[in-house]
């Protein structure tokens, strides 16, 4: 019966992962780091024991995070492996997506169809971007299977379940508070099983109890402090706010610009990269289409929808007490949003004809999308790289400049980064995602020269060249050769 219920599983996985791969990995390359990364790799190796033991002391909230920033000094600066991880760890949470779906939903074809609309879905394309969100794939892998193992519990009353699902959520709050109020979600999902399950999550208040009192400090001077940004915004009531403007992310501004970039920039990805996409996506919906053909698709259970709609609403409530929701924080409540979506979908559209021909557009859509904003990401790498190469090639004598400005402005003039010029956007976004690293550049020119050289950033036509020693960064420095997809030559 166990066998009966688990088939399909592993060829289920291996597509998911596969496309993964397909949607966010091609061309297989991610050459700039995040303003995070670079800050963990100019720390003096000598320093670094120091700052691990910092980060792992209460009042701090975030104390296995520590895993992560050692990753960056085992990888170092490698450029071709930096998206290695990104992509193991994005695979992971897909294969651990996909499972939990299969656990909630029971049916294998809605499981694998929610799973794909989950991979695809572009508002989290932030979290493919730079090394640094490799570890927020991982906590949020720990956070689904933490909700597997207490699925699990409910079906088998065994305590083993139970303590393995509060073990994996104690690690997720101590790593990143995506998943803070997952309780909140599994008590939905335990109360139409009865009190003594419902009693069951109470135990998840043990590492709850015990993370408020890590973060607010009373660990390490007894008094305790609520973290000044949650109390402005329960105090302001800016929480609601936050929380009412994230429907930009499923069905707003924000949403469309990622759709309406993702599919202008397709058509501009690299001649061998894109012909490989357009056949690699035309055999993929030729599959699709011919497996979705003969299968039978039943309606998702409506048992599902409370407990949809809580991970919506309880897996972003935390980033909304932080502040403005951004793409990355959408990654659980797009679990819940999915099955809403192909909920609403098979309701509407029924079981036939209609339905697989939906579905097979939306797959291919998702897929133009995904590819589009991958190649803006690569692009945009490659900008950040190339600025880092300028730099480098100074060699000794950038370390005698009393200054260095790096002209984005001139930059932004000679790249389009949106289809209308945008003052106020000096290349911070290029086509849907993160652009230059601006001020962060303070920490390359740290990583490069080991010294803190002031830094300018030129945002306008208005800025001139100060007497003093100035070594000036602008688009005729970085692509005296030409612009080419982000290189500054053909060749590299």
């Amino acid at each position: 019966m166990v066998a009966e219920a688990n088939r399909g599983v592993l060829p289920a996985l291996f597509i998911v992962v596969c496309l993964n791969l397909l949607a966010h990995f091609i061309p297989f390359e991610r050459v700039s780091l995040a303003g995070d990364d670079i800050q963990y790799l100019t720390i003096p190796p000598q320093e670094r024991w120091e700052y691990v033991r910092s980060q792992t002391e209460p009042p701090a909230g975030r104390c296995l995070e520590i895993c992560y920033i050692v990753l960056h000094w085992v990888v170092g600066d490698h450029p071709a492996l930096w998206v290695v991880p990104v992509f193991l760890t994005s695979s992971l949470l897909a294969g651990c997506v996909y499972l939990l779906m299969r656990r909630l939903i029971g049916d294998p074809v809605g499981s694998l169809l929610c799973s794909v609309l989950y991979v695809l879905l572009p508002n989290k394309v932030q979290l493919y971007h730079h090394l640094v969100y490799a570890h927020i794939h991982a906590v949020l892998a720990f956070t689904a299977v933490s909700f597997l193992f207490f699925l699990a519990y409910l079906r088998s009353s065994k305590r083993v379940h139970l303590l393995a699902s509060v073990a994996c959520y104690s690690i997720t709050i101590f790593w990143y508070e995506l998943g803070y109020f997952l309780p909140l979600v599994l008590a939905v999902a335990a109360f139409p099983h009865g009190k003594r399950k419902l009693g069951a999550c109470l135990l998840f208040l043990v590492p709850v109890v015990l993370n408020v009192l890590w973060r607010s400090g009373v660990f390490s001077d007894g008094n305790f402090h609520l973290y000044p940004v949650y109390r402005q915004a329960l105090h302001d009531m800016t929480f609601w706010d936050n929380l009412y403007g994230a429907r930009k992310l499923f069905v707003g501004r924000e949403m469309q610009k990622w759709i309406l970039c993702g599919l202008a920039r397709f058509p501009a990805i690299g001649c061998p990269w894109l012909l490989l996409l357009v056949v690699a996506d035309q055999a993929v919906l030729w599959g699709f289409f011919r497996w979705f053909r003969k299968r039978r698709f039943p309606a998702i259970p409506l048992r599902l929808l409370p407990v949809s709609i809580a991970m919506v609403l309880f897996f972003l409530a935390p980033a909304a007490l932080g502040g403005e929701l951004l793409g990355r924080h959408a990654a659980l409540a797009d679990i819940g949003f999915c099955i809403l979506a192909v909920m609403a979908l098979r309701f509407l559209a029924g079981s036939g004809a209609l339905l697989r021909f939906l579905l097979t557009a939306l797959l291919g859509v998702g897929l133009v999308v995904s590819q589009g904003l991958a190649w803006s990401q690569v692009v945009s790498c490659r900008m950040n790289r190339a600025i880092l190469e300028t730099l480098r090639e100074q060699g000794g004598s950038l370390t005698k400049v009393d200054q260095i400005v790096i002209d984005q402005y001139s930059l932004a003039q000679r790249i389009p980064s949106s289809w209308v010029k945008d003052p106020r956007n000096c290349l911070d976004s290029y086509w849907g995602v993160d652009g230059l690293l601006g001020e962060n550049f303070r920490g390359v020119i740290l990583w490069v020269t080991g010294k803190r050289i002031p830094l300018e950033i030129i945002r306008s036509d208005q800025w001139r060249v100060p007497r003093e020693e100035t070594l000036l960064i602008d688009y005729a420095a970085v692509y005296a050769q030409g612009f080419y997809d982000g290189r500054r030559s053909p060749d590299r």
